[in-house]
């Protein structure tokens, strides 16, 4: 499948799935445990000629062991004897001997806690209590500090902390949170909640994370999740709508909550907007036959890859100054070639995460040393959107004698013949066979390797009109911190470690 027929494809998927989210279709997801093999079960929807249907579909899981696997609590964990799994993803840095599953979405070990199947930094699993853990929002507390989901908050009182009727509002006796943010108010007993947006006490408005001071707290109302008003003024989204009257102001219309209108003017979202202009905006839930779908999905990837390719040139225009900011970061910590690599030298369990930060659907990579003999030393490597953990195999100089290769489907190792030809200044050959491909057959590359500034540039040509240039920066133990794979100067991809991410260049998945 080329890459405008995946992405509309992509675009379809997820607007099938907001239609279903809309008409409340979803179903749970669990794991299927069989004979031969442990799959994730989730729902899949296609349309007939009886409209939207659900199917299951069913997504292996390559690494599992099936006599030992089991699901807990929640059914979105799930463990066997070596790894723990979140929604069918192998979870990085989890102890699968001590994890257990506190709810659906969270969990802990010894160490560790976890929020899908990622670590919450400085929470403490001995301390830790889940408040409410539900598809809409997720509340826990440890110590003296509060959860909303992943993001850590400081509570005021926390033996007081609680839940009120809305999934993302708490209060305590000193404080009114929505989320992680956390309000000192004067009088908790008067904080009111209209519905999960609007709220007020007996001095504020609360709109989700804002609170302003009205003339007339006395005569607020709430309109619609979007609109409220009192004697003086009209709010939208928690801030005033200039012009608007409220004696006469009234909501237009259902599916477009930001629509509004008083005695003289129309609003649109909160400002001033011409009567006579039809909205510009569509609800989706209303566009639900295949061929309105496939338009819809058709003009979404359209987008999609305009913006990618677009992302792609600037930042590809910037990789002198982020490889520049990142060897500044790094200092003595780099690799040069003055310098002797061997992997006694690498610290026991040595982890790093490398972020994509050019791609459509950005990846995440974790890797975690697991094995060293003194001879070699084995890596997993844990992606964000595969249900498997991969390995690598260095030799005692740190070049990679396995390397690895991955679909949707599986992965399969990369032999090289006998290493690759990282840290090779000059001509290098590199031999390799990726098992991946049953033909076995050994494909020959030829590199100029060369270093400048902290940066190494692999540069094959491929024929007289196509090359391809791949630009890497190692730390003092030779794994990757940066690299970036050009094709004829366009950035097909990019990877900068967490940690080393320039301000000024935006990663999806930090």
């Amino acid at each position: 499948m080329d890459m405008p027929l995946r992405m509309i494809h992509l675009a379809k998927l997820l607007i099938v799935l907001f239609v279903v989210i809309l008409t409340g279709c979803a179903r749970p997801n669990t794991y299927q445990i069989t004979e031969k093999e442990v799959n994730w079960l989730a729902p899949k929807y296609i349309f007939t000629g009886s409209g939207l249907q659900e199917r299951a579909s069913a997504k292996r899981l390559f690494d599992a062991n099936v006599e030992q696997f089991q699901s807990l609590m929640g059914k979105l964990y799930g463990k066997d004897d070596r790894y723990v799994y979140y929604r069918g993803y192998p979870v990085a840095f989890a102890d699968v001997s001590s994890f257990t599953a506190l709810s659906k979405n969270y969990g802990i070990d010894n160490k560790r806690v976890f929020f899908k199947g990622k670590p919450l930094l400085g929470a403490n699993p001995k301390q830790f209590k889940v408040i409410k853990d539900s598809s809409s929002s997720s509340y826990a507390i440890s110590g003296d500090k509060g959860y909303f989901e992943s993001t850590q908050f400081d509570l005021c009182e926390p033996n007081s902390f609680r839940l009120l009727k809305s999934s993302k509002w708490a209060r305590d006796n000193a404080c009114v949170y929505y989320k992680n943010k956390a309000w000192v108010i004067n009088n908790p007993v008067s904080f009111k909640l209209f519905d999960f947006t609007y709220a007020v006490d007996d001095e504020y408005i609360y709109y989700e994370n804002k609170r302003v001071k009205p003339q007339d707290i006395g005569s607020f109302e709430q309109i619609n999740h979007y609109y409220a008003k009192d004697k003086h003024d009209v709010y939208y989204q928690g801030k005033k709508v200039i012009g608007a009257d409220p004696s006469s102001f009234k909501t237009v219309g259902y599916f477009i909550l930001g629509k509004g209108k008083d005695a003289q003017y129309c609003f649109l979202d909160g400002k001033r907007n011409d009567c006579n202009t039809p909205s510009k905006k569509t609800w989706l839930s209303e566009q639900r036959t295949e061929k309105e779908i496939n338009q819809q999905a058709e003009k979404l990837a359209m987008g999609w890859i305009e913006k990618d390719q677009l992302n792609k040139n600037e930042k590809g225009a910037k990789r002198l100054q982020t490889t520049a900011f990142i060897v500044n970061q790094l200092e003595k910590n780099i690799h040069t070639p003055a310098k002797k690599l061997h992997i006694n030298n690498i610290p026991e369990k040595y982890a790093f995460v490398l972020l994509e930060a050019a791609g459509l659907f950005p990846n995440k990579l974790t890797y975690i040393v697991r094995k060293n003999t003194g001879e070699q030393v084995s890596v997993e490597i844990f992606k964000s959107d595969f249900r498997g953990v991969m390995t690598e195999v260095r030799d005692q100089d740190m070049r990679l004698k396995q390397g690895v290769y991955s679909s949707s489907r599986r992965w399969a190792p990369v032999l090289y013949q006998p290493v690759n030809c990282e840290f090779a200044l000059g001509s290098c050959i590199e031999r390799k066979v990726n098992t991946y491909f049953t033909t076995g057959e050994e494909k020959v590359n030829q590199f100029e390797v060369t270093y400048k500034n902290g940066v190494w540039q692999y540069h094959r040509q491929l024929d007289e009109e196509r090359w391809q240039d791949e630009y890497r920066i190692y730390d003092q133990y030779g794994f990757i911190v940066y690299e970036a794979e050009f094709s004829n100067d366009e950035l097909r991809h990019e990877y900068i470690r967490e940690g080393f991410v320039p301000p000024e260049v935006s990663v999806a998945l930090q």
